[in-house]
This record gives structure tokens, sequence and C-alpha cells, in this order.
């Protein structure tokens, strides 16, 4: 998640790696860090272990069993405790680093989802979008209703507008790649 102000990056959840932040498909995102020398500590896993179990092992395939969201998605409607808790906990952390950065920023412009989950996941854009009520900001159930494709999906009343902006990340690595080149 990334703070723009003016078309510069504020803040961002990512830190050294993307490892920090928000819970992803195999990272576990922002942790304690003394979890980690106490797990090394009580299963002698080694430091290149370590790192691997919090890059690959971790996030919503730990809490799940699965580490992408349709797989998520399907389990939630199935009944399934462990997906509806893993989702529960992601939806948790954007909202918090979305708070987080409104109040960083005194307010914003807009929230925008983009991105395979911001584009597609419509139960997850809702769920983001009622934990942010306190704040004004309030989802047209209705418009949000769809996948990929550019759509306001906040109501008229909202004091701030939401939208969803489909990407494509192969084409803006080319041009980046391009005018680096």
């Amino acid at each position: 998640i990334s703070a723009v102000v003016n078309g510069k990056c504020l803040n961002t959840s990512m830190g050294l790696t993307p490892n920090a932040g928000l819970i992803m498909g195999t990272r576990c995102g922002d942790i304690d860090a003394s979890i980690i020398p106490y797990v090394m500590e009580k299963t002698g896993m080694s430091a290149k272990e370590m790192d691997t179990a919090i890059n690959k092992e971790s996030g919503l395939l730990a809490l799940s069993g699965y580490s992408d969201s349709r797989d998520i998605e399907d389990g939630i409607a199935r009944g399934d405790e462990k997906c509806i808790l893993a989702q529960k906990m992601y939806v948790r952390r954007i909202v918090d680093y979305i708070a987080r950065y409104y109040v960083e920023m005194n307010g914003c412009d807009a929230i925008v989802f983009t991105a395979g989950i911001g584009e597609k996941a419509i139960d997850t854009r809702r769920d983001i979008l009622n934990l942010l009520s306190s704040l004004g900001i309030y989802l047209n159930e209705e418009a949000n209703n769809f996948k990929s494709e550019e759509r306001k999906i906040s109501t008229d009343d909202s004091k701030v507008e939401c939208w969803v902006i489909p990407t494509d990340e192969e084409l803006m690595i080319a041009k980046d790649t391009f005018e680096l080149v």
C-alpha cells in the first residue's frame, strides 16, 4: 500500500524487502521481530530456513492452506474457518495501513484498488471499505459488484472517492525499463 501526495510516494507498507507490510500469499508481512529468534530457538531452524519460512511458507498460505486469494474466497464460501480467518487478518492489515496513511496525510482525495486482488476481489474491497465507514468512506454495493474495469465504487456522499483502476504491471515495467535504457 502506498500513500501518494502530488504524484510522489509519501509512505509505503514495503520495507527493505516486500516481506514487510501486508500479509501476502506466502510472505508473513509485519511481524514482531522477536518471533524470529524465538522460532529459530524452538525449532532449530537456521537463518536460511527461517528466511524461507517467512518468505515462502507464511502469509495466507500458512493461515489458510492457500496462497491464492481466489482459493481463499472459495474456502470462505464453503465455510472454511481457516480461510475466513486469513481473510479477516488480510483485510484488517489493509485497513490499518489505510487508516494510518489517512491520518498521516490529514485525509485523502481517493482510495484506489488495483492489481489482481484490488481489481477482482469484490468481497475484499467490500470488507475493507465497510471497515472504513467511521472515516466517512462508504461503498456503493452495486458499483462494486464487478471485476477488472475502471469504476468509482464509493457512494456520492462518501468523504473519499474510492476507485478500481486496472493496471498492466508488465507494461509499466517495460516502460520504466525503456526510460532507464
